[in-house]
């Protein structure tokens, strides 16, 4: 087991988890040639740059939570996080290619916890989640504005977020600002995870 993978089990993935996570980081491999997925310079770093950055979403989450990934792409966080153990995990993403090797993805793996929407997030109507998750997709003030609507009330956003963070928190309303809490990145000390 990588060093990395270590980390990973520390987070709450199970034996059986990292299998999966393994079979994932293969089909990302196999299918990034014809889907840009990941960015090809991180290829060879995938567990590290994406399935680590991922997984440290988990201790936030947690296994009885319902969760709405927006904007997935090719599976990041959500397909780690279903691996995790999520309850459900619906993702919602605009890209047919992409949610092809999302279904893909969760066939292979025996996911049976995960529901693939191809549409716009903004035409979406999806059920409301415990949990709406983000990664590299928008700046802070558009990510808080698609993901309330698909909130419960006492549900939380738990998006990764580059160095401007402190930059995108000011632009949210005093409100939402005052209910912001970071969180230091495992991957990158440039990032944070934000909870709000």
């Amino acid at each position: 087991m990588s060093s990395v993978q270590k980390m990973i089990a520390g987070l709450g993935f199970s034996p059986e988890a990292l299998a999966k996570l393994e079979q994932y980081e293969h089909l990302i491999t196999q299918w990034n040639k014809a889907i840009n997925l990941v960015a090809p310079s991180t290829l060879s770093n995938v567990w590290d740059r994406h399935l680590l950055d991922s997984a440290q979403l988990w201790p936030f989450i947690g296994a009885d939570k319902t969760i709405i990934d927006l904007g997935s792409g090719g599976g990041l966080p959500g397909i780690v996080l279903a691996i995790a153990g999520a309850k459900h995990i619906t993702m919602i993403e605009s890209d047919k290619r992409k949610c092809v090797f999302l279904r893909e993805v969760s066939r292979e793996t025996k996911l049976d916890n995960v529901t693939v929407i191809n549409e716009r997030i903004e035409k979406n109507k999806a059920d409301k989640a415990d949990i709406v998750t983000a990664r590299a997709l928008a700046p802070l003030k558009q990510l808080v504005e698609w993901a309330t609507p698909f909130l419960k009330e006492d549900g939380k956003m738990v998006f990764l977020k580059g160095a401007d963070v402190h930059y995108e928190i000011n632009d949210l309303p005093l409100e939402i600002k005052q209910k912001t809490q970071l969180f230091p990145s495992k991957t990158n000390k440039d990032s944070q995870i934000i909870v709000i």
